[in-house]
């Protein structure tokens, strides 16, 4: 009965997503002292459901809530969701304040990188002594420093990893930090590098992105026997290019061996011959009304080269950038019957939109002849100096500090991750 007024008492504020209000319910509060602080909360300022839900997880009072927020204020911190997730940590407004200041004179100004830092459990000390060595490796991005901090490496083992990525090539600071977000040891990490490589995954990337996942060592090995049997069954016919995406894609799935044995049963030369038929204006439905869930995997296949079908490829724009930004999201991509609208919801367009207008003018220009359907080949001949997977990689980046697109999918790194997983199963 209680639950039921708190949700009404909740809906009456304007808190109506399932999630948020399971994740009020979840904490401890009264409904009276919820309806409070919602209420102060929405004064100072905060309004969004996802914001009052994580400040409603915290165990702070609503006076202690109300004198960090105005701290925060006064400090430069006022986006909703940086206020949320410091006010999700267990630090002390005079803490916070300290820590905040540190921060800005070791460079570190921008509210979300100083949000997530304040959501670790590291100590001031640690926290500035990190940071110097992390500038002294090459390590000066909010965004990767950031995310390093977020992570239970010691200090140690931090310039220890650096320093052995950096000698297998591993040198962007994206791609050091989403490693170093893992759990893996230094050895562990050393040995899948080489065994990537060795199976021609060799962008950062990706290797970065493989070791960031859940796989374990073993299930990552297996990929040497899964090329081993694309192999000997294809032989040549399949590029090294289109093997490598394979691979990549098998390397986020439990059970890779369906889609495989699914793919090699497509006869490609026979799908060549249809294609080559196909009238100019074929749309993107009759693609897949006649090739199913294997329409990208062709696509993939022919390398988007087929110039006649233009009008397709710009049908699948927005999810093969998105399977180039985010390869371990091919399950979440995939998975619906209507990929097209699944595609909307997860990447929106403003939200898309807005992160290609924080590249530069040719990087621009570059990522609109991609989405108009223009292959790698020809994009590269248009702007010689660009390259499409660094500014795949500088997208992801972007994407993955957008708040819109952290409500819309599991983000690459979320600190409330575990918190979403709780309440998926509360629900």
């Amino acid at each position: 009965m209680e639950i039921l007024n708190l949700i009404k008492i909740l809906k009456s504020l304007s808190i109506t997503h399932n999630i948020h209000i399971a994740m009020i319910i979840r904490s401890s509060r009264s409904n009276v002292e919820i309806a409070n602080i919602i209420k102060a909360l929405k004064s100072l300022g905060i309004t969004q459901g996802t914001h009052i839900a994580l400040i409603l997880q915290s165990s702070r009072s609503n006076v202690e809530i109300a004198s960090i927020i105005k701290t925060l204020n006064i400090l430069g911190i006022t986006e909703g969701y940086h206020i949320a997730l410091i006010l999700h940590s267990s630090r002390s407004n005079v803490e916070i304040k300290s820590l905040i200041k540190t921060l800005k004179i070791l460079g570190i100004t921008e509210g979300y990188h100083i949000a997530i830092i304040l959501h670790s459990s590291r100590s001031e000390a640690e926290i500035e002594r990190i940071i110097k060595a992390l500038k002294s490796l090459g390590i000066t991005q909010g965004t990767h420093i950031a995310l390093i901090l977020q992570s239970s490496r010691s200090e140690a083992e931090i310039e220890r990893i650096i320093k052995a990525l950096k000698s297998l090539g591993i040198t962007e600071g994206t791609h050091i930090a989403l490693i170093l977000q893992s759990s893996r040891k230094k050895v562990e990490i050393e040995r899948l590098i080489k065994t990537l490589k060795s199976i021609g995954i060799t962008e950062s990337t990706h290797i970065a992105l493989i070791l960031r996942s859940s796989s374990s060592e073993v299930e990552i090995k297996k990929l040497i026997g899964l090329k081993r049997v694309i192999v000997q069954e294809k032989g040549d016919g399949y590029s090294e290019y289109f093997i490598r995406d394979m691979l990549i894609t098998f390397a986020f799935m439990d059970d890779p061996l369906p889609l495989l044995r699914e793919i090699m049963n497509l006869d490609f030369t026979k799908i060549r011959s249809e294609i080559e038929q196909m009238p100019i204006n074929t749309t993107r439905q009759q693609f897949e009304q006649k090739y199913g869930n294997m329409a990208v995997w062709i696509l993939k296949f022919f390398g988007r080269n087929f110039g006649s079908l233009r009008a397709i490829i710009r049908g699948y724009a927005k999810e093969l950038l998105l399977l180039d930004i985010m390869p371990d999201y091919e399950q979440v991509i995939a998975s619906s019957d209507s990929v097209e609208r699944s595609i909307d919801a997860i990447l929106l367009k403003d939200s898309l939109a807005r992160a290609i207008g924080q590249l530069s003018d040719a990087e621009q220009k570059a990522i609109q002849l991609y989405l108009d359907g223009y292959s790698e080949k020809e994009i590269s001949h248009a702007y010689p100096d660009i390259s499409l997977p660094r500014v795949f990689a500088k997208l992801r980046e972007i994407i993955t500090e957008d708040l819109e697109l952290l409500e819309s999918i599991e983000p690459l790194y979320d600190p409330t991750t575990e918190i979403k997983g709780a309440l998926r199963t509360f629900l």
